[in-house]
């Protein structure tokens, strides 16, 4: 069942891409360079317009990010992610991107306007292999990693606030929702720290 949802998904998503391609309703470009990565990035990155209805002007915004290791033999992996305004981009950089964001801060704790990218040494772009064990032996390091950084969370000390609100009343786009006043009460305490 999984197996026919996931060949019906990329079917619909190839199908859109030769319409677009055969129509001539593809624009696209190739990204050396991102603001706040040093240097030329270390995948091929292409971004671009799908047009999807030319007579309303409906257009897919995509990425395409080429495999570090071996392009010709590694998996593809597919991410649907959508939204309005950035959340694509910050789930691309925050998410499941070969850079990941970091927010600048001068010595005082103020922000910066531009965050800094740097390389994320364990990203999916390199191609690893599931079946690999120096490749499974990363990520085990990669979770003890994590859970280090988190290791009072089952000590019995009580959170300085309730992250439990804002999962459970915060979700996807709908954080700055006007109408959610439990969400938005959540993130004022989270916020004043």
């Amino acid at each position: 069942m999984r197996l026919a949802v996931v060949t019906a998904l990329l079917s619909f998503f190839f199908f859109l891409l030769f319409a677009a391609v055969a129509g001539g309703s593809l624009t696209r470009t190739n990204v050396a360079r991102l603001p706040g990565f040093d240097g030329v990035l270390p995948s091929r990155l292409e971004t671009g317009y799908v047009t999807v209805d030319e007579e309303n002007g409906a257009e897919l915004f995509y990425y395409f990010i080429e495999s570090e290791a071996d392009p010709s033999t590694d998996p593809v992996l597919l991410w649907l992610t959508g939204g309005d305004r950035c959340s694509v981009l910050s789930g691309l950089l925050l998410e499941i991107g070969a850079q990941h964001a970091h927010a600048c801060t001068d010595r005082f704790g103020h922000y910066g306007d531009l965050p800094r990218l740097r390389y994320h040494p364990y990203t999916w772009t390199k191609g690893y292999d599931v079946g690999d064990l120096s490749a499974s032996m990363q990520l085990i390091k990669l979770l003890r990693e994590v859970c280090a950084l988190f290791s009072d969370i089952e000590d019995g000390a009580k959170p300085m606030f309730n992250l439990k609100i804002i999962m459970e009343h915060c979700k996807g786009e709908d954080y700055d929702n006007p109408k959610n006043e439990i969400c938005r009460q959540g993130l004022a305490r989270f916020e004043s720290g």
